[in-house]
């Protein structure tokens, strides 16, 4: 996951003419590890204390939490200041999966549609992301 992250932030601060449209129309903001804790002991997604974060995501604890506790307070405050947030995505690796894959949540509310100039590649070979797709969420923006 750090590898595909350093790819994101590589992309996102280069001067293509993609990561400039996405820069300008999108304020990303990047967590770079939720777990530093248990990282360094070895885990992918568990804490220190053994606590899987991915599943404290809905009612974390700022003190057996705080990352994921405090990723949620500055999400809150965004959206507080009448921002909205268009996508959170949580990079890490999985013990039984293999090169990339994708889990969303299925309980959105409202699809949401690229703007025209970000679902469309007149140049690429695999065409247009279809009209009112939704992305899917993951559990760092």
């Amino acid at each position: 996951a750090s590898f595909m992250m350093k790819g994101v932030i590589d992309f996102l601060m280069s001067d293509t003419k993609e990561a400039t449209i996405l820069r300008d129309n999108f304020i990303f903001k990047i967590v770079p590890m939720l777990n530093p804790d248990g990282v360094v002991e070895g885990s992918h997604r568990f804490s220190l204390a053994g606590v899987d974060l991915n599943r404290v995501w809905l009612t974390p604890s700022p003190t057996q939490h705080p990352t994921i506790y405090h990723t949620k307070q500055m999400m809150k405050v965004i959206q507080e200041a009448g921002h909205e947030i268009f996508s959170y995505i949580d990079l890490h690796c999985h013990f039984r999966q293999k090169n990339i894959f994708m889990y969303g949540c299925d309980d959105l509310l409202t699809p949401i549609t690229l703007p025209p100039h970000l679902h469309h590649n007149p140049s690429s070979s695999r065409g247009s992301a279809p009209r009112g797709s939704t992305p899917a969420p993951s559990s760092s923006s």
